[in-house]
């Protein structure tokens, strides 16, 4: 038997695919495909369908903005590793940029080495081979250079959609992680309303955070609320000029004669130990007389 040719979708068609997709997605999948088996016919269904699911996605991208109404479930859209194949005229504005920066982050972060393991004759253990080289992975931590793009986003007078904020950051800034930038985030926000701010007026969220007021000197100059300067070096040296108190223990002096006396009175019953208190009492009196 002779090996059918095959009917995937080749490179010369698949601009055509992207370009019927669009940036703005789709939600009749089964009607492009079958539009485009015909237009193409050296393509089958099955091969069609498998490339559509690799070049679209769910996630709605940072360059289309959300549908006022409501779209379909199964409503997908075209990955933005595609938008080089649709004509530029289709093409977002700014998405180079950021699909270059996403490539740079992809292959900065080198790839784990498995380690190989070889069998011992009579035994059931393996030993390993070579040992796992996992290089260092480079820091995505947020830096003191875009710390202040943090602050000035999340501002005086807080946020409450913290995912959402943090989100377009790490997309602003791709040399930083979601976690890094989370973690970040949580360490300079407060829930406490700082004295500057005032009280909402309207039933706020649950979650709403604050910017902390050491803080305040990355804001721009014209953000910063008035007189926060002062509050805050009063209240730094005053942490500082409060040393902690040391308590000290007394000990208790312990005479021997005082050591026996506790042991006889723990080994006595309760009627035994009133007859030996009274006993005590008495001896004390009679040495004090004497």
């Amino acid at each position: 038997m002779s090996k059918k040719p095959p009917k995937a979708v080749s490179d010369e068609t698949l601009p055509e695919l992207c370009k019927w997709i669009g940036v703005n997605g789709t939600s009749s999948k089964q009607k492009l495909i079958k539009k485009f088996v015909d237009d193409f016919p050296n393509t089958s269904v099955r091969q069609a369908t498998i490339k559509f699911s690799e070049i679209v996605t769910k996630t709605i991208p940072r360059w289309v903005s959300p549908p006022q109404q409501k779209r379909p479930l199964h409503h997908v859209y075209l990955k933005p590793a595609y938008y080089s194949l649709i004509p530029e005229d289709d093409r977002p504005i700014g998405w180079r940029k950021a699909q270059e920066a996403k490539e740079k982050k992809s292959c900065s972060t080198p790839s784990k080495t498995t380690s190989m393991t070889k069998f011992v004759k009579g035994s059931s253990k393996t030993t390993p081979l070579v040992k796992k080289d996992a290089s260092k992975k480079p820091s995505m931590v947020v830096s003191d250079e875009i710390l202040p793009e943090l602050c000035k986003r999340i501002g005086v007078n807080g946020t409450s959609s913290k995912h959402k904020l943090i989100k377009e950051f790490v997309n602003d800034f791709p040399n930083t992680s979601v976690r890094q930038a989370t973690i970040k985030f949580s360490e300079i926000v407060t829930s406490i309303i700082p004295q500057w701010v005032s009280p909402p007026e309207g039933k706020k969220p649950s979650y709403y955070v604050y910017l902390k007021p050491s803080y305040y000197n990355l804001l721009p100059e014209n953000e910063r609320p008035n007189g926060w300067r002062k509050v805050q070096d009063t209240i730094e040296k005053k942490s500082c000029s409060t040393p902690t108190k040391k308590i000290k223990k007394t000990p208790t002096k312990k005479t021997p004669n005082s050591n026996r006396e506790n042991k006889k009175a723990s080994l006595l019953t309760p009627k035994r130990k009133i007859f030996h208190s009274i006993d005590v009492e008495s001896s004390k009196k009679s040495k004090t007389d004497k």
